[in-house]
């Protein structure tokens, strides 16, 4: 199991199981980013883009969970810098 399919499960599951009352974009952005850094990884992309990834996985249907979520794995791995 690779770095990038556990921080796409993470960052997926929080921003559309909402495990939270409120936040949970918010809690699965910063997740993201900390769990990458505790990993000596870092995700080089602009913050409108972080954002934008952010929103698009919470708006999509439920239905399209495996395209979201191979798209976003993509995105991360296509993203993600070793420090």
């Amino acid at each position: 199991m690779s770095i990038n399919y556990l921080t796409t499960v993470l960052y997926y599951s929080l921003n559309k199981n909402h495990p939270f009352k409120n936040g949970n974009k918010r809690i699965s952005t910063a997740s993201l980013l900390v769990f990458l850094f505790i990993n000596d990884y870092w995700l080089d992309v602009k913050k409108d883009d972080l954002l934008a990834k952010t929103l698009e996985i919470a708006k999509l249907s439920p239905g399209d969970r495996e395209k979201i979520f191979l798209e976003t794995k993509s995105w991360i791995e296509s993203s993600v810098k070793k420090q």
